[in-house]
């Protein structure tokens, strides 16, 4: 599928799970109070809620509608909810980080998605894997869990 019609977009996800897209309006309504009732803004649903796909896949399996730079894609998703969603979560860090981006072509959703392959949700799976600095081994990953106790050193392994 390389193109969308003119009213639908490709979005692109880099999140395991995926997300959806849901639009919203706000209108006034009463609230009840102790002592009568007050005015505030109430956040209504609009439009239908649209599932985006997910990069994360069990271990040793790939994705569907995974591309290079490790996003999935998602096809006519309705160009109106994904830009309304884009807009009321500009200042998420999911746009922020490039984690989702929307796309009006394929050959556009592929050159975006392999641009931002560099782009961490912070959710991909751990690299279990050591390198050696300063003469000792430590985990590959930033984000492994490391001791607290400074006396307490990481486990080897006998090679035999």
């Amino acid at each position: 599928m390389n193109t969308t019609a003119s009213n639908t977009v490709i979005v692109g996800c880099k999140l395991p799970a995926g997300i959806y897209m849901q639009g919203y309006k706000m209108v006034e309504t009463e609230e009840p109070m102790p002592l009568g009732s007050r005015t505030v803004k109430k956040a209504v649903p609009v439009g239908d809620r649209v599932k985006i796909n997910g990069n994360g896949a069990p271990q040793g399996a790939t994705a569907s509608g995974l591309v290079e730079g490790g996003y999935a894609l998602t096809y006519n998703v309705p160009a109106d909810t994904a830009r309304a969603w884009m807009e009321a979560n500009k200042d998420s860090d999911l746009v922020k980080n490039k984690l989702i981006f929307i796309a009006e072509k394929a050959e556009s959703a592929v050159a975006q998605s392999k641009n931002n392959h560099a782009a961490k949700s912070g959710l991909e799976r751990l690299d279990v894997g050591t390198v050696s600095k300063n003469g000792q081994q430590v985990p590959a990953d930033p984000r492994w869990p490391r001791s607290t106790n400074a006396n307490v050193t990481a486990i080897k392994s006998d090679s035999r």
